[in-house]
């Protein structure tokens, strides 16, 4: 028996919904995106925004995060304001943190694939193979990435809010891959190789009025990699939720069909050490479509919180500052990250195949808005 379409229209409020509408976005239906969907899918007009995201975890313990952006998606209604970020943690305890912005003039994407510049730097690829190149006087960056696992949207990629004319939009072109990369920093090089994530997205909308809060994973765990999400819409949404689902097993999706998904939580505490926000130690995603033989569960447990980022705590640097504009805009999100353990388990039916754990699981919660009463 299919699936019921899940429309997200009900008491009186607005609709929220993934589109598997592939005609009205051009669209090859399927899961597996083309090159050009990696290329730029929007204007750099104000309302407007894009970024492409990438992060490793090489195998001497370093982990480097880094987005292209055409401007912050926290500011939407600027023009064009191209913003670079790097983030290199080193398992010595160094930290190298980069937020580099730019002339409108230095930015160029290409809508055909993967291309973009912003000054010398550029993140380009097509979706099977990738170079990321980012200089400047204290850092010099080159990373080389072979996408090991099936490129990945879940239906069109699109998630529509109301009647669609705003939106966010969400493609996977490398859920994992493996990557080199090379790295000068206060005249001491070190290169290492390792395993990647790369995702694009791009939208209309600002998100701290349509979301509510969004958790967001991935991990390899044995022969499996996933990539798992559930974005908690605003009120005027009635707080519906929206899952993302990808399971891949030796490089090839064997579970995406998100209605099929549903989001387990622990109940939500709040610790005042790390905020205010209610954050769940453990998080439970069960995935059982009847139209599959297989039910999968994949689940996170917190050991460790990496880092709590307040949004004002980000932008402004005086405390009593911040404690004004926060009264006045009730403003107050949020960025969490937590590390732990990551488990897959297979099911045929009811009878148990197999289950693979990790320990390095890493896991997200990006808060916007104010926890639900």
């Amino acid at each position: 028996m299919p699936l019921p379409k899940r429309t997200h229209h009900v008491h009186g409020k607005l609709p929220a919904f993934i589109s598997d509408d592939y005609a009205k976005y051009g669209l090859r239906p399927g899961r597996h995106p083309e090159t050009w969907e990696d290329g730029m899918r929007s204007e750099t007009s104000p309302g407007l925004w894009e970024w492409w995201y990438f992060d490793c975890h090489l195998h001497d313990g370093s982990t480097i995060v880094v987005v292209f952006y055409t401007k912050d998606f926290t500011t939407p209604d600027k023009p064009l304001d191209p913003l670079i970020t790097i983030e290199i943690d080193r398992p010595d305890g160094t930290n190298i943190e980069k937020r580099m912005s730019f002339p409108a003039e230095a930015f160029s994407a290409s809508t055909e694939q993967c291309e973009v510049v912003i000054g010398t730097n550029y993140f380009r690829g097509n979706l099977e193979e990738y170079e990321i190149h980012f200089s400047d006087e204290e850092l010099t960056l080159d990373i080389k990435i072979d996408r090991t696992t099936d490129s990945w949207r879940q239906k069109t990629g699109v998630l529509e809010f109301g009647d669609g004319a705003e939106f966010f939009g969400w493609v996977v072109p490398v859920p994992q891959g493996t990557v080199r990369a090379t790295v000068t920093h206060a005249d001491a090089t070190f290169d290492a190789q390792g395993s990647c994530y790369h995702d694009h997205n791009w939208g209309n909308v600002d998100l701290a009025a349509k979301m509510n809060h969004w958790y967001w994973g991935r991990a390899e765990v044995g022969p499996y990699t996933f990539i798992v999400a559930e974005i908690i819409t605003e009120a005027e949404y009635d707080a519906v939720p929206v899952e993302y689902f990808n399971l891949a097993r030796d490089g090839r999706t064997v579970a995406d069909e998100n209605d099929a998904v549903t989001l387990y939580r622990t109940y939500g505490r709040i610790r005042p050490e790390e905020g205010v926000k209610p954050t769940s130690d453990g998080l439970r995603f069960v995935y059982d479509n009847p139209d599959d033989e297989m039910r999968y569960e994949v689940s996170f447990q917190r050991e460790k919180t990496l880092l709590v980022n307040p949004f004002l705590d980000q932008a402004i640097g005086q405390p009593i500052l911040r404690t004004i504009i926060g009264k006045l805009t009730g403003m107050d999100g949020a960025y969490h990250r937590f590390t732990g353990e990551g488990k897959v388990t297979a099911y045929r039916g009811t009878e148990f195949v197999e289950e693979f754990t990790s320990q390095s699981a890493v896991w997200e919660l990006m808060y916007f808005g104010k926890p639900f009463q």
